[in-house]
């Protein structure tokens, strides 16, 4: 699993007299294994690996090591679940972006870390909405409703999976 190698990557330490901020960029085109299927079952049909990691745990790890996780989707494979990525990248200060759009959004973001010495956070949280959606199937103030609740009530992958079954997403926005 791409995450659990980017947490044992020998980051530099987070040294006060420095400006040193960490981004993991994850690309996906579809819902990581089990979240929206019995777990066992998809290890057979999709050979899905059976230690597969809790993501949501995971992502508290990487708040831990301040690492900010940008998750990009290529739709419409990943519309099923871009509601649990938008709550996995913005419980480490990071966003979901449409693959349509994010190589302008990224680019954007890093140059402005880089000049302007804002921070990852403040450049995720000042992000264009509009620039999101843009040519895109992803609406994000639904999206991102979603997420919000699922970052407030869930703690493992198991809680997510519940959590997605008891909140079933409108089949468009």
């Amino acid at each position: 699993d791409a995450l659990r190698e980017a947490l044992k990557l020998e980051w530099r330490s987070n040294d006060p007299d420095r400006w040193h901020e960490k981004l993991i960029i994850m690309i996906t085109g579809g819902p990581p294994c089990g979240l929206l299927t019995d777990l066992p079952t998809e290890m057979q049909i999709n050979d899905c690996p059976y230690d597969t990691n809790d993501l949501w745990i995971m992502s508290e790890e990487l708040v831990k090591e301040n690492l900010t996780l940008a998750i990009v989707g290529i739709e419409p494979s990943v519309i099923v679940c871009d509601d649990f990525y938008g709550a996995l990248a913005k419980n480490t200060g990071g966003e979901y972006i449409p693959l349509i759009n994010a190589s302008h959004i990224l680019s954007s973001i890093i140059q402005s870390v880089i000049i302007e010495e804002d921070t990852l956070l403040q450049q995720f949280r000042h992000i264009d909405i509009n620039e999101i959606e843009k040519n895109s199937l992803y609406r994000h103030s639904y999206v991102q409703k979603r997420a919000q609740s699922m970052v407030e009530q869930c703690q493992t992958m198991a809680d997510i999976r519940n959590w997605l079954k008891n909140h079933p997403a409108r089949s468009h926005y």
